[in-house]
């Protein structure tokens, strides 16, 4: 008889732990819901911008954040998909957000001052 082969990964293995990540991850929250939170200007499609950025400029400025830059550019290629889809589900209310800042300011601008 031959000895039965061991994988140092089984497929329950596997399971568990690409749960673990993505239960992780949903914890943690997306860019998406950080920056409509954290913003203080509204954006369109924050999120996925949030992400793009992380994957570009932090991979390049690791010491600006103590060798972490490659690891946020990993969670951002990771991020991406998850924040498109909350941006996309969140849109409506992106749009009303920007042009309500947008007929503000006019509004401020066009004010009468008298002199």
């Amino acid at each position: 008889m031959r000895p039965k082969k061991t994988l140092l990964l089984d497929r329950k293995t596997i399971k568990k732990l690409v749960s673990l990540i993505l239960i992780a991850h949903l914890l943690t929250g997306c860019s998406s819901i950080h920056s409509h939170r954290t913003d203080v200007s509204p954006r369109v499609y924050p999120g996925v911008k949030e992400d793009m950025r992380a994957m570009k400029g932090f991979a390049c400025d690791a010491d600006e954040w103590g060798g972490l830059g490659r690891s946020f550019a990993i969670w951002g290629t990771c991020d991406i998909l998850f924040s498109f889809v909350g941006d996309t589900l969140l849109l409506p209310y992106d749009m009303y957000k920007v042009h309500k800042e947008k007929d503000e300011k006019r509004d401020a601008s066009c004010e009468f001052r008298p002199a």
